[in-house]
């Protein structure tokens, strides 16, 4: 009984502490969305998620060598409505979410006080506020990673199998939102095999780490043929004319500079 007591007074000021880094986290990234216009790049992404039907937005942004979730999540959103502060929210809703799952991954790994910590971190990181409050998709990847990590982190402890649903889709999405997941994939690949050489289930343990890499390794192959190796990323820039240019850059969108 007085272990539940205590878990109990350990859990009220930890979610109190938590929920407030994520108010303040909402705060100082919707305050500072105003701080920056559109930029060449980001104006150039609305240009291709703005085409008229989505087989043309993937056919634009085969040429831009990021991944297609972005563009995907944008050509929809731009049906609802072409505000800066709507459109951004593709970014920071992401970010502040990064707030609770940095928690859950201190916590799982040291315990509550490292969980407050990463927390701590992530809501006052320039990195994380300013990649918050513009159309990237790094903090997107960043948020998918961190989850997929997470459900990793979770699985290794419990053995459940569900965790292992949860990772394989959320490194999917993170590798969908940008390459740069396929890195902490691979470390958790070679983590993984190294439990496996440890535990006395083998065979089976290298299944499940063959079947939750399985989406992540088609959606990873899909990009490298059909997109990164298909065509020169960087060929349509460097033909790039000034016409061409001014093109990309829209004047009926609120908050571009003109």
């Amino acid at each position: 009984m007085k272990q539940d007591e205590s878990a109990t007074a350990w859990c009220r000021p930890t979610f109190l502490i938590v929920g407030v880094l994520v108010i303040l986290g909402l705060f100082i990234r919707v305050w500072g969305l105003w701080d920056y216009y559109f930029t060449p790049d980001e104006a150039l992404v609305l240009r291709i998620s703005s085409q008229p039907t989505i087989l043309k937005v993937f056919d634009a942004a085969i040429y831009h060598p990021h991944p297609p979730l972005r563009y995907f999540l944008l050509h929809h959103m731009l049906y609802v409505s072409d505000s800066l502060f709507f459109l951004r929210s593709m970014a920071f809703i992401p970010g502040v979410a990064l707030i609770p799952v940095f928690f859950l991954i201190g916590r799982r790994t040291a315990g509550i006080a490292a969980g407050i910590v990463m927390a701590l971190l992530v809501t006052f990181s320039h990195a994380g506020m300013m990649l918050s409050e513009v159309l990237r998709t790094y903090i997107l990847g960043a948020f998918f990673v961190s989850v997929g990590l997470y459900a990793f982190l979770s699985y290794t402890e419990e053995n459940r199998l569900k965790y292992l649903y949860y990772y394989g889709g959320a490194m999917t999405l993170g590798l969908l939102s940008h390459y740069f997941t396929i890195v902490p994939v691979v470390a958790i690949v070679f983590v993984w095999l190294g439990l496996v050489a440890r535990s006395k289930r083998q065979l089976s343990d290298l299944f499940k780490l063959l079947l939750a890499n399985l989406p992540v390794a088609v959606v990873a192959l899909g990009g490298y043929v059909f997109h990164l190796s298909s065509r020169n990323p960087h060929r349509w820039w460097l033909n790039i004319d000034k016409e061409r240019l001014a093109s990309q850059f829209p004047d009926n969108l609120p908050g571009f500079a003109v």
